[in-house]
Order: C-alpha cells, then structure tokens, then sequence
C-alpha cells in the first residue's frame, strides 16, 4: 500500500520533491507541499507553546512530544483516522478501521457514513449503511473525492461518485483592496479550492 504524502519524505524539501516527481502539472503536488508545510508551521508553534508553559515541561518524554517524526506521526493519525459529528474531529477507535467503498462495491443509492450522538448525549452511534453478510468486510462510502482521499488516507478509489477536478486558484495580490472584495463576496483568503463535477464540465 502507498504511504500518505504527509510520510513520503524527512522533511519539507525531500516531501516537495517525491511530489514533483509523482504529480507534477496536477493541482495535487502544490497541495502535498502546503499541506506538509502547514505541518511544519503547526508543530514549530506548538513546541514554542510547549517551552513557554511549565506546566507542559514538567511532563516526562515532553521532548518526544513536540519532535518532529512523532508529531508528524500524530497529525497523520488524527487526519486519516478523526471521525466527524457535530462539527468537531473525535479519534473512536475499531470504527476508524471501517475501510472505504468503491461506489461499485455497494448497492446504488447507500448513504455517506454518518456518526450521531444518542439521545443521551453520551455514545457515538454508527450505523452500516447496508447489509453485510457473516465474515463479509464491512464497508462504507466516505463521501470524498479522491484528491482528498490521496492527500489524507494515500489511496483512491477506482470508482467514485464523489470524485471531481480540483482547482486551485490564487487570487493575488495581497492588497488591502483586494482582501476588502473577497470578504464582501464571502470568500475568506487569498486562495481557494474548487471542485468541478463532470455535470459542470460537460455544459
């Protein structure tokens, strides 16, 4: 199985140049790269708060946690493996090992997994989303497109409803007036992602 890009290299550099390699002129390789830096800026910010707060530096291994291989480890975990409700990332484990559907390997018409709370507030509750014979895998459709499901998991699927051409545009410069139009048009930085549906390429 492929590592996830986040594992391809040791660092920034070596991550930049596996994807130039592997997905050069795709929309992907400038997401590898920023999402490996983002990475990196996340972890300098929190070894900078683990220096500065005495109660962390008091822990033992406190090291171990703000360096970079077992923070890196740890970002791929939480990004691969979180399982949404209510809008916050949670980290339940058994159910994250349910692996993702092909659209061809489920009845047409099966919902995108979904987690809720119980009604008392306390248990996360999953349902299959069809019927699964004994000793069959259980599976489910994770209801991403596959740039996301490569940039996060590694893989994609061969057959994806989900699936779309990722744009990336850059708006520029980073100008005051121009910060001014993109939030009076609700759009909140300089950059943004699109995802064009065959429905939209074809018209």
């Amino acid at each position: 199985a492929s590592l996830p890009p986040l594992l391809w290299a040791e660092d920034e550099v070596g991550t930049a140049a596996v994807a130039g390699r592997r997905l050069r002129g795709s929309a992907l390789e400038g997401a590898v790269v920023a999402y490996c830096r983002a990475t990196v800026d996340r972890r300098r910010k929190f070894a900078a708060k683990v220096g500065s707060t005495p109660a962390l530096l008091a822990l033992a291994d406190v090291d171990l946690f703000v360096e970079w291989h077992v923070y890196r480890w740890a970002t791929q975990v939480i990004d691969s493996r979180s399982i949404w409700w209510n809008g916050r990332r949670h980290l339940v484990p058994s159910l994250d090992l349910v692996n993702a559907a092909s659209t061809d390997e489920l009845p047409p018409g099966t919902p995108v997994h979904r987690t809720d709370l119980d009604a008392a507030g306390k248990n996360a509750v999953t349902r299959a989303a069809t019927s699964f014979a004994l000793g069959e895998q259980v599976l489910e459709d994770y209801g991403q497109p596959n740039h996301v499901l490569f940039l996060y998991h590694g893989f994609v699927l061969p057959v994806n409803d989900h699936d779309c051409l990722r744009v990336d545009l850059d708006v520029g410069p980073d100008t005051v007036d121009v910060r001014q139009k993109l939030r009076h048009h609700r759009f909140p930085s300089l950059t943004h992602t699109a995802c064009l549906r065959s429905s939209f390429l074809k018209n």
